[in-house]
């Protein structure tokens, strides 16, 4: 969502992009085909949703297990946004 991409404690990986969920059908006609796509939320529910609903359309994406919180942040904070 667009909060937790804007979170200032959790930050965002960098260079990400934010297409939340509840428009990715409109959103998914910016996406490049050609490319590979890592979906995260925070938790990695929303975006195990937005992962099938891409690869469904014909865009090459993976999901983030545990999300943010649980997937990224413990391993990788520096490469993200996060002032904490």
């Amino acid at each position: 969502t667009a909060g937790e991409f804007t979170c200032p404690v959790r930050g965002h990986v960098v260079d990400a992009i934010n297409h939340p969920l509840n428009h990715i059908y409109e959103s998914m006609a910016d996406l490049d085909k050609s490319k590979k796509y890592i979906v995260y939320c925070i938790g990695g529910f929303r975006s195990a949703i937005a992962t099938s609903i891409l690869r469904s359309n014909g865009i090459d994406a993976v999901d983030v297990y545990h999300g943010l919180d649980g997937g990224i942040l413990p391993v990788a904070r520096e490469a993200t946004t996060s002032q904490a």
